[in-house]
């Protein structure tokens, strides 16, 4: 069970990196720059598919260890 819930851990680092990951593009990075640059676009949106598959599989740690612990915990009683 200890090695589910620190699974369900990292999936919750996971998640809470992609939602600053898109946090930054969007709200934080334009602060620095003047104006915006065509340039930035093929980055922007790299950012974003690695932030979604990083909440993807970040969900998926955290299902299939909540599962685990609900295996465990009915299999104790």
């Amino acid at each position: 069970m200890f090695r589910a819930t620190l699974i369900a851990s990292l999936g919750v680092a996971m998640i809470l990196t992609g939602i600053w990951g898109s946090f930054y593009i969007f709200h934080i990075y334009p602060v620095f720059q003047s104006a915006f640059d065509w340039w930035m676009v093929p980055m922007i949106f790299t950012v974003l598919f690695f932030d979604a598959i990083i909440l993807l599989v970040g969900y998926a740690m955290i299902k299939a260890s909540t599962e685990k612990i609900k295996e465990d915990t009915s299999n104790s009683e």
